[in-house]
């Protein structure tokens, strides 16, 4: 399937919910390919892992991915496709106000087990992204989030994550009364990781290619919030141009 649990690591239960996702033990030492030099106080955690495969019936990603793990957010011209082995493509439109696409949680339905992630368990986001372009027209959002929707989080939105505001990146965090942002150099058309991490109730950490790009301890989110991946044109302007957001590999944790 679509998601799959990390080499090596097997779940400690033969049953595994409809999420794709399990209360899995890391095998010794192996948490320092995904966290770094942090360390969690369990190592019982919750996992979600996509990887994106070319089906054989549709070239729309939405036939590809079973529809418990993600859906899919199109507007304006906006689509989702796979675009090779192990990537998705993101496209907007940015000469149309309103072009959306986007990869994002989807809710639990008829009473089944959560989807959402708790920033009490310390949920940690790491995704393998490239934007053609860093376009004034365009918005892009990588992290969690308190109410999904076309546009990237403001001020007055539980959120944590990466922000292109169509001026400059920003580690981003917020709760209901304010934001916190810190920029950070994020050059276009190449690859790159990045990692967003609740340390706790007073820190969200943003590391971008394996080093700490922010610390933020002001405004820091709390509750339940949803995962997506966004890439949104506000206001287009201009000639018939494609923002074009690519997405590699997708992981989700939290601990239990």
């Amino acid at each position: 399937g679509a998601i799959v649990l990390q080499d090596t690591v097997r779940s400690d239960t033969d049953i595994t919910d409809d999420l794709g996702s399990a209360t899995i033990r890391w095998r010794a030492g192996y948490f320092r390919s995904l966290y770094g030099n942090r360390f969690r106080a369990t190592p019982e955690i919750r996992e979600q892992l996509f990887i994106w495969e070319l089906g054989t019936t549709s070239a729309e990603l939405g036939a590809e991915i079973p529809p418990p793990q993600l859906t899919v957010r199109t507007n304006t011209g906006g689509s989702v496709r796979p675009s090779g082995s192990g990537q998705i493509r993101l496209k907007t439109d940015l000469d149309a106000a309103g072009s959306t696409a986007a990869i994002e949680n989807l809710a639990a339905a008829n009473s089944a087990r959560t989807t959402v992630w708790t920033v009490t368990k310390n949920p940690y986001l790491r995704a393998e992204f490239a934007l053609e372009v860093n376009d004034s027209r365009q918005r892009v959002f990588i992290g969690y989030r308190l109410t999904l929707g076309d546009a990237v989080p403001a001020a007055g939105e539980h959120h944590a994550g990466l922000l292109w505001n169509g001026t400059n990146w920003q580690a981003v965090c917020g709760n209901a009364s304010a934001q916190t942002t810190a920029n950070v150099t994020i050059a276009a058309a190449a690859r790159h990781t990045v990692e967003i991490w609740i340390e706790s109730a007073t820190a969200v950490e943003v590391w971008v290619d394996g080093v700490l790009a922010s610390r933020l301890t002001t405004n820091i989110p709390t509750g339940t919030m949803d995962w997506q991946v966004l890439a949104d044109v506000p206001t287009g302007t201009g000639a018939l141009d494609d923002g074009i957001l690519t997405v590699g590999e997708l992981i989700m944790q939290e601990t239990v």
